[in-house]
């Protein structure tokens, strides 16, 4: 196969109303491709009422690798859906082949440009030149494989599902049970270490095919006795038989549940998992806090563990201590923390997104932790509400990652959203108490929150792990210089530490002073 490094793209697709969805799939999905030599786009429209071809000759004039074309109105020529579709592939397939443009293409990308590809990185696409002698990659989702019309296999799927649930309806009155045992039932979840699976047809929304098929092979939407069939099996047909290879790949993820598999969704996300530490309610589609715990029974253990040795050191001279957890998310550092030490801590922990708080707050509760205090509410340098975006929790998210405000920098631009929510914000000062351990990790909101934390700081000088990628770093070092303390840097983190305390932190390099 030749390196994706050195290959040049043809990114093509058919669309009718896609208006609403083209621009933001094209950007994502142009991402996704961004490590090849070169990216060519053709777009095939029809019979669309919406915006989408004035999108399509805007993007034509400010790029001079994008072109398309419009076919008017297929419908009255072409009646059934199939047809209308197979026939329009079969324009992309005729430029490919005769185009001199695409000539020296290497491969070519079809995909659904309907809002389906939420989900595709240029890890996933990239994952598809592991492997050698293939002739067509095609995607799986992170969640119910939803494709089955197009799927071909000879133990999974062997035949057109739609058939067999128009067999089965003929025979028994329960649209239902046969809705299931011909299509639900095949939604199999592919784990994504799995390895490839050779298959007769597949698509999935999207497909990465060697360009020389496109020399012999075709679309065909229409059965011989008039019926409407899946145009992609045809067309992996053609492959097939000249000894081609059509895979599934498990690592080429480009969306989560659909359109077809929404109805498989669980009530709820979350699932009760046993941590290092305790029992934690997690989100399952939750892509690194989630995935940590399920994986290896824990998340940021080298800075919990540094959290641990550092209270260690001041009940030393203290009997009991209190705890800051501001952005505890789930309750990771929370959970630590009340694990190992007990009643010798109270910790108040903070939480923004409800849902989110909601699960801390399961965990807390499930622990038996009655020296924890859970607030849902967004730490800032003022008191009052706001409004924000909210996750879409059934989808796969960084749902940690939430910007409550726009940050100074953002690392987290594929948050898929679903609602907005109010939320109150409070200061730390408003407390008033003698705080002694502030762990705080707020996506760019800590300048803030130091700011409403000023007195509290002064007064009781704790210990402070904070992350600086998103917020004023410099600010928030010159506060801290300021107030006579010591800063160790930790990846993207300060350990601010009062030099009277007189812990030092081997290993870690110095911020201040």
């Amino acid at each position: 196969m030749k390196p994706l490094a050195e290959s040049k793209l043809l990114l093509t697709g058919v669309i009718r109303n896609c208006a609403k969805t083209l621009l933001g799939d094209l950007e994502r999905i142009s991402m996704a491709l961004s490590r090849a030599k070169s990216l060519n786009i053709f777009i095939v429209e029809s019979d669309s009422d919406d915006d989408s071809i004035n999108i399509l000759q805007a993007l034509k004039e400010i790029n001079s690798n994008f072109d398309f074309i419009s076919l008017g109105t297929l419908s009255p020529q072409f009646p059934k859906r199939t047809e209308r579709i197979s026939y329009c592939r079969n324009i992309y397939v005729n430029e490919i082949r005769n185009n001199s443009k695409y000539q020296e293409i290497d491969y070519v990308i079809v995909a659904d440009l309907d809002g389906l590809n939420t989900e595709i990185t240029s890890e996933s696409v990239e994952s598809s030149w592991l492997y050698q002698d293939w002739q067509a990659m095609t995607a799986n989702q992170n969640g119910p494989y939803y494709d089955i019309w197009a799927l071909r296999h000879n133990l999974w799927s062997p035949n057109d599902c739609w058939q067999q649930f128009d067999f089965f309806n003929h025979f028994v009155n329960n649209s239902q049970a046969n809705l299931k045992l011909a299509v639900h039932s095949k939604m199999i979840e592919i784990p994504q270490d799995s390895e490839i699976i050779k298959v007769d047809s597949a698509f999935g929304g999207f497909g990465i095919y060697v360009k020389s098929i496109f020399d012999f092979a075709f679309y065909n939407g229409i059965a011989e006795n008039g019926n409407e069939i899946c145009e992609h099996v045809h067309f992996n047909s053609c492959i097939n038989n000249l000894g081609g290879g059509v895979y599934i790949n498990p690592k080429l993820i480009n969306a989560s549940y659909t359109d077809h598999t929404s109805h498989l969704i669980s009530k709820s996300p979350n699932i009760l998992v046993d941590s290092k530490y305790g029992k934690i309610i997690i989100n399952k589609n939750d892509r690194y806090i989630g995935k940590n715990i399920v994986e290896i029974g824990y998340w940021a253990e080298d800075d919990i563990q540094i959290i641990i040795k550092l209270l260690e050191a001041q009940l030393l001279k203290k009997e009991n201590l209190i705890f800051y957890d501001i952005g505890a998310n789930i309750g990771t550092h929370t959970l630590a923390v009340a694990n190992t030490f007990g009643n010798r801590i109270n910790i108040r922990a903070f939480e923004a997104q409800r849902m989110i708080f909601n699960m801390l707050c399961g965990t807390v509760a499930l622990n038996g932790h009655l020296n924890v205090n859970c607030h849902n509410m967004a730490v800032s340098d003022s008191q009052g509400n706001i409004e924000i975006k909210m996750p879409d929790y059934n989808h796969n998210n960084n749902f940690e990652g939430l910007e409550l405000i726009q940050p100074m920098s953002s690392d987290n631009h594929d948050m898929v959203f679903h609602n907005t929510d109010f939320i109150s914000t409070v200061t730390i000062d408003s407390f008033g108490e003698d705080i002694d351990f502030i762990k705080m990790d707020i996506e760019g909101m800590e300048d803030k929150a130091i700011k409403g934390a000023v007195n509290s700081i002064y007064r009781s000088r704790p210990i402070c792990f904070i992350e600086t990628q998103k917020t004023d770093c410099i600010y928030i070092l010159q506060f801290f210089i300021s107030l006579n303390y010591t800063g160790y840097k930790k990846g993207n983190d300060l350990i601010a530490i009062p030099n009277e305390i007189g812990i030092d932190i081997n290993g870690l390099d110095k911020y201040f002073p």
